[in-house]
């Protein structure tokens, strides 16, 4: 999201999602001889203004961000347990990458440190979530 505009940036989280999503699915692949049960994760896309920029240790600095957003899509993440859903994305998001979500319902979720609930599609399936990324890779809307 650092280059371009938000309509690319909310596309593009929601692009880097699912190619998540296919990697741990080939990590897991990988190890599934060594594991009772496969890793999940869940993925929490917001979006909004942020702080971006090198953090750390001279010597060690990584790109990080911060900010309001960046809490708020920190706290999708973790509901993403609630819902049992491998991602929550904010209405905000798909309203702002010009797409439709028309097989998906919509959820008013409480978010700690802000007094009005958030809109957010909870995505169960990855082909839901690729669906959308394939739809936002197009430009179709």
């Amino acid at each position: 999201g650092l280059q371009g505009d938000i309509k690319q940036a909310c596309r593009e989280a929601l692009s880097s999602a699912v190619e998540m999503q296919h990697r741990l699915d080939r990590l897991n692949q990988h190890i599934e001889d060594e594991l009772e049960d496969s890793l999940r994760i869940g993925i929490g896309i917001h979006c909004g203004e942020a702080i971006v920029g090198p953090m750390g240790p001279p010597n060690s600095r990584v790109i990080s961000a911060i900010g309001d957003s960046v809490n708020i899509a920190s706290r999708l993440e973790v509901a993403t347990k609630q819902f049992n859903c491998i991602a929550l994305v904010s209405e905000d998001t798909v309203k702002r990458a010009e797409l439709n979500l028309i097989d998906v319902k919509i959820e008013n979720i409480d978010i700690r440190g802000r007094e009005q609930k958030l809109a957010v599609y909870p995505i169960y399936e990855i082909e839901t979530l690729n669906n959308l990324s394939d739809t936002a890779s197009s430009g179709q809307e």
